[in-house]
């Protein structure tokens, strides 16, 4: 996807540079200009790109499926996992990916911790399967096998750093505002390892990517009213709204 303008040249409004993973980076771009009338330049350079790596377990006594991604759905469905296994699900991008490949979601959490304390509560049926990235935070494999849920780690996809694109150095480099949104505590460090002289804005997915992203120094950070893709597109919305009230 090029990095089209969302109003015609010359308009005027903020830099907003989106640095998540593609496809979602393009469709939260997408998002963005059908939810605000505010001008803004968009800038995609994603940091991460995602690929699949090894292969998943024997599953055949494998009782349920850990999901905290969507990613980590898209490299289960890539590497053939069987579908019939009740899952396990952190946020409603994660969810929604695992209803659209047919799998019976059992439940929705906002978060690791949240889902590591119902699964402790409710006891549900093991071994279970955590489907992860590389990077991943919570540790949530071996927090529910302590607490009697035997639960396997698959390290199914990577994420490697992808250098930010020549637009998004320049703008990175200058001296005009530009707004962040972060979706992850490890998109906040890879960032803030770049140079960077611009003064940024950041919304942050949430506290942990808000805590990540403190070395950064933001002119301005906010945290997002929820942990999911929909909040952070209203503070990211919101947040170029008020600039346009800025400049009025």
């Amino acid at each position: 996807m090029t990095n089209n303008p969302s109003h015609p040249a010359g308009a005027n409004g903020p830099l907003v540079l989106i640095t998540r993973p593609e496809p979602r980076g393009a469709a939260f771009l997408d998002a963005l200009r059908g939810a605000t009338n505010a001008p803004f330049r968009p800038i995609l350079s994603p940091l991460m790109r995602i690929v699949t790596v090894g292969n998943l377990p024997d599953m055949t006594d494998v009782r349920g499926i850990v999901l905290t991604s969507a990613h980590g759905v898209w490299a289960y469905r890539h590497h053939g996992g069987p579908t019939d296994r009740p899952a396990h699900v952190v946020g409603p991008s994660t969810r929604d990916a695992a209803l659209d490949l047919g799998m019976p979601v059992m439940s929705c959490d906002p978060n690791a911790s949240a889902l590591v304390a119902r699964l402790s509560a409710q006891k549900p049926a093991a071994p279970l399967l955590h489907v992860r990235g590389t990077h991943s935070r919570g540790d949530i494999a071996n927090r529910l096998t302590q607490a009697g849920i035997p639960t396997q780690d698959s390290v199914a996809y990577d994420q490697p750093v992808v250098p930010p694109t020549p637009e998004a150095q320049t703008v990175l480099l200058g001296d005009a505002p530009v707004i962040v949104p972060l979706f992850s505590p490890r998109s906040a460090k890879i960032l803030a390892d770049l140079p960077i002289s611009a003064p940024l804005s950041l919304i942050a997915l949430s506290s942990a990517v808000a805590k990540a992203a403190e070395p950064l120094q933001p002119t301005e950070l906010r945290v997002a009213s929820a942990p999911d893709a929909a909040s952070i597109l209203d503070a990211t919305c919101a947040l170029i709204d008020s600039r346009r009230t800025l400049e009025a």
